[in-house]
Parts: C-alpha cells; sequence; structure tokens
C-alpha cells in the first residue's frame, strides 16, 4: 500500500480529519471551490480476489493504532491551538513561527482568556503559509490553507466542536488537498477520554484521485497513557476509494477492544459492497482476526471463503 496515500487518508478521516476526506451527524460538507462535486464511486462488488485488500484498505485507514493516533492528534489540537487564541484577541492577528520554517497567522476570540476553548463561542482561525512542522506535529508540511475550530459547547469534563479545514499540505514529495467540516466531541471523566468525530463528507485529492468518506463517525476510548492501557474503537462510514475501484459502506456491528500497544481481542467489522455481497472481519484475540465473505450476497458467508489470518497478514492485504 502507498503509505504516503494512507497517510493523507488517515489526516482526511479525522481532521476534515478520513481516509481521504471524509465524513456524520451534524456535520458540514467540504467541497473543492470550482466545478461540480466530486461523487462517490459505484459500489464496489466484493469477491474473493479483493476481499482481503478491501478488509486491509478499511482496517488501516479507520482501525490500527496509527489512525487512533491521528484522532488523538485532533483533539490535543484543542490544548496546543486555543491557548494562542487568548493572546489574538480583538481582531488582532497574531504570526507564529513553525516549528522548522514558513508561518502560520492565529486569530482568536476567547470568552475566559484564563481557561481558552472551555467557553460556548470561543473560536479560533489558524492560516498557515508555506508551514513545515517538527516530526510528531499533525500537520508536517502545509503549502497553504486555514483551519477553524468553534467551541459549540463545553463545560468541566466536556467539549463539543466544529473543525472546518480547506489546507493543500504534503507528506514528502506527494501534495494533497484535504476539505470537509466535522464534529468533535471530547469527553473527559475518572481518567477515561472518549473522541467522536463525525462528518457529512470529507474529502481527499491526491494527485487527481479523490478519496471521499460520507456519513462518518468514529469514536475512541482511552482509559489511560500507559502502554498497556484499555482501548475501545468504533466507526462508521461510506468510503470511496479509488485504490479499491469503488466505494463500501463500513460499520463495526460490536466495537474493536483491546490494549493500547496491541490489536483488538475481540471486535467485528462488517463492509457491504454491491449486489448484497459482504465482508466480515471478527477479531479473534491480540494476534487473529477471522475473514469471512458473502461473495454471492444471499445473506451467507461461505465456507470456501471464510479465512483465519493474523492481525500483521491483514494489514500486509493481498488476497484469499
Amino acid at each position: 500500500m502507498n503509505t504516503k496515500v494512507l497517510a493523507a487518508v488517515r489526516l482526511a478521516t479525522v481532521v476534515s480529519l478520513l481516509a481521504c476526506g471524509c465524513s456524520g451527524a451534524g456535520g458540514g460538507s467540504g467541497g473543492s471551490g470550482g466545478g461540480a462535486e466530486p461523487q462517490l464511486l459505484e459500489p464496489l462488488m466484493l469477491s474473493p480476489s479483493n476481499a482481503l485488500e478491501v478488509a486491509s484498505t478499511i482496517w488501516l485507514n479507520n482501525g490500527d493504532t496509527e489512525a487512533q493516533d491521528v484522532l488523538g492528534d485532533a483533539a490535543r489540537l484543542f490544548s496546543q491551538l486555543f491557548p494562542l487564541a487568548a493572546y489574538a484577541q480583538d481582531d488582532v492577528e497574531i504570526e507564529v513561527g513553525c516549528g522548522v520554517s514558513g508561518t502560520a497567522f492565529v486569530m482568536g476570540a476567547v470568552g475566559e482568556p484564563q481557561s481558552p476553548g472551555r467557553t460556548a463561542g470561543d473560536s479560533l482561525e489558524v492560516t498557515y503559509l508555506d508551514c513545515v512542522q517538527v516530526e510528531d506535529s499533525l500537520f508536517l508540511e502545509v503549502d497553504s490553507g486555514n483551519l477553524t475550530l468553534v467551541i459549540d459547547n463545553a463545560d468541566a469534563t466536556s467539549q463539543e466542536a466544529t473543525f472546518t479545514i480547506d489546507m493543500t499540505t504534503r507528506i514528502g514529495s506527494a501534495e494533497f488537498s484535504v476539505r470537509g467540516t466535522q464534529q468533535l466531541t471530547i469527553l473527559r471523566e475518572a481518567g477515561v477520554e472518549r473522541v467522536t468525530a463525525s462528518a457529512d463528507r470529507l474529502s481527499v485529492d491526491a494527485d487527481g484521485a479523490v478519496f471521499i468518506a460520507t456519513n462518518y463517525r468514529m469514536t475512541i476510548v482511552d482509559q489511560g497513557d500507559e502502554p498497556d492501557s484499555p482501548f475501545e474503537i468504533e466507526f462508521a462510514t461510506t468510503s470511496s476509494d479509488p485504490r479499491l475501484g469503488g466505494s463500501v459502506t463500513v460499520e463495526t456491528t460490536a466495537p474493536f477492544k483491546g490494549s493500547s500497544n496491541g490489536y483488538p481481542s475481540e471486535g467485528t467489522l462488517l463492509i457491504s459492497g454491491a449486489a448484497d455481497t459482504r465482508i466480515r472481519l471478527t477479531a479473534l484475540d491480540a494476534s487473529n482476526v477471522h475473514l469471512e465473505l458473502d461473495a454471492d450476497g444471499d445473506g451467507v458467508f461461505e465456507p470456501e471463503n471464510t479465512v483465519t489470518i493474523t492481525w500483521f497478514e491483514l494489514e500486509d492485504g493481498g488476497s484469499l
């Protein structure tokens, strides 16, 4: 799999974030500024020849730990960026140097300067210009673009925000246009953090190949910072992916659960394609996963299209 495309997909899948510009209830829509909005590809017929590749792509875009890290990074933007808003009040724009080179311009409005981002109506707009960040930043290289973050509701344990992004970013030599609006909710209580991202539509244009996710929703529950702390993830979307040659509808019918330093030990994912063809992915333990295919759409997963493979083999892709 093209790791640059995968990274951009993860970026989109979360900040305007899914696998290519994705995704939920209450979210807005992203467009490409001029001309007709790109449409979803036709539903993909699932078969023994593509089932493993489809399952691998969907899992890597949404379920694996790196995708979870991206959503965590999006949540951390609250604490990283909103403090700047306290210094950019009253329509005064401040200039901030990026970690390596380039500039970001910040404007904001906060109700309580001592607690930026904790009051409904707090807002932040960041405009990037040839910005190159340090290695652990969410946006490593941004040629141009902006993001806007508006707090819709907030209290002592939660934040609800609208996150809009329109950005041309770069991963190595590859360039991606990322657009969309999504809702982001963070709940913190008794050491447990629940982050939910949702959007109606997100998109990423990678050299003319347009990745789209609609009706996207992802929830991650993080129960601590220790390497073996429990985690839980569930997601749903319709994903249009030119690498696969079509679109599929995805839903976790049972949340994936495990420890943060390994693969899930339980959880089920259902992937639906054209003519009622389906893939079901079930975690057996932290080492193995069960992949089933209904290739004729009759509602029955055929035994000859059923395999048990390792999580590593799933992520490696290939064919059944």
